[in-house]
């Protein structure tokens, strides 16, 4: 449990700090970590995009964390630099090799190590996916998703029913704590969950969700939500 009161604070860093020990793909990088009330900013620089998102999800694990603002910069250093082209060829051979990315209409543009995804893809879904194929390759600086969301129009009735249906299955989600409301593909996420772990599940139940463009995460992080 979290002590109470102007520990708080520093009981969550000290957690964090210890995540990152324990997480291998971070160890003994240095990274700041300053925390207000649960808020939590990341700064410092590394390597890798990859490692700036494992750091991201690592201080999302620890308990009573309710934002993190990730302000780490990568700064890429390699014997034998990697070009752009290089970048741009490594980007199209994981967009292709995935078996979860429908790659044919997706287009990318990488610029001194930052990848721009373009196009369309038939679901929310494939638009994580298709991000997730390129963040750990080696050279990336960052990447930006401008990836839309292309399918059939279903009706919004619909739409909300499947996610509270897919919420409701799921037996770690307190689905009484959720509303869903949808407007012209717009899926908005309001009420409480009780850790990050369980916010990103619902996320992802809703990106799961046939005729969902977006979703706007309007949802808060109560620990003490039944």
């Amino acid at each position: 449990m979290l002590e109470p009161g102007i520990h708080r604070d520093r009981q969550i860093q000290q957690n964090i700090m210890r995540e990152f020990e324990y997480d291998p793909h971070i160890g003994d990088v240095e990274i700041g970590i300053q925390v207000h009330t649960g808020q939590v900013t990341l700064s410092g620089m590394v390597e890798t995009y990859a490692l700036k998102i494992a750091a991201q999800e690592a201080a999302h694990r620890c308990q009573g964390v309710l934002d993190v603002a990730n302000d780490i910069v990568v700064s890429v250093r390699h014997e034998h630099p990697v070009t752009d082209p290089e970048i741009a060829e490594a980007v199209r051979r994981a967009l292709e090799w995935d078996e979860l990315v429908q790659s044919d209409h997706i287009h990318t543009t990488v610029t001194d190590g930052w990848v721009v995804l373009h196009g369309d893809v038939p679901s929310l879904l494939d638009k994580t996916f298709a991000e997730y194929a390129v963040h750990t390759i080696k050279g990336v600086r960052g990447v930006a998703n401008s990836l839309e969301v292309v399918s059939l129009p279903i009706a919004r009735e619909d739409v909300k029913r499947n996610i509270v249906s897919a919420l409701e299955r799921q037996a770690d989600l307190h689905a009484g704590n959720i509303f869903v409301e949808v407007r012209d593909g717009i899926v908005v996420l309001s009420g409480c969950v009780s850790d990050w772990q369980e916010r990103r599940e619902v996320l992802h139940a809703a990106s799961r969700a046939r005729g969902v463009h977006r979703v706007e995460d309007r949802l808060r992080i109560d620990p003490n939500a039944p």
